[in-house]
Order: C-alpha cells, then sequence, then structure tokens
C-alpha cells in the first residue's frame, strides 16, 4: 500500500521507489550475542532496527 500510494499520490518513481521497496520487503533477523545466534526470522511487517 505505502509504495503504491508513493507512486501515485506523490510521483516517487524508477530508482527511488525500487530503493524503497528492496528497503522494506524480504527482511529478516536474528539476534548474536557473543557466539550465540538466534534462528533467523523472516519479518513481513515493519522494518529492522539494530546495529
Amino acid at each position: 500500500i505505502l509504495l503504491c500510494r508513493l507512486e501515485v499520490e506523490f510521483g516517487v518513481k524508477c530508482f527511488v521507489l525500487s530503493w524503497l521497496s528492496s528497503y522494506i520487503t524480504g527482511r529478516s533477523q536474528l539476534v548474536k550475542i557473543s557466539t550465540y545466534s538466534s534462528p533467523i526470522v523472516h519479518q513481513f511487517h515493519g522494518v529492522s532496527q539494530g546495529s
């Protein structure tokens, strides 16, 4: 929905739309503490944050 609105209502096109799409789709995350890594979890909502 967001990407469609950006394109239709705000005129965001081509490279910028592609860049935004790649940033908010196909995301996964894990937690790593020292030598321990949690299982990878695929995200379907929101955007990963962390360092």
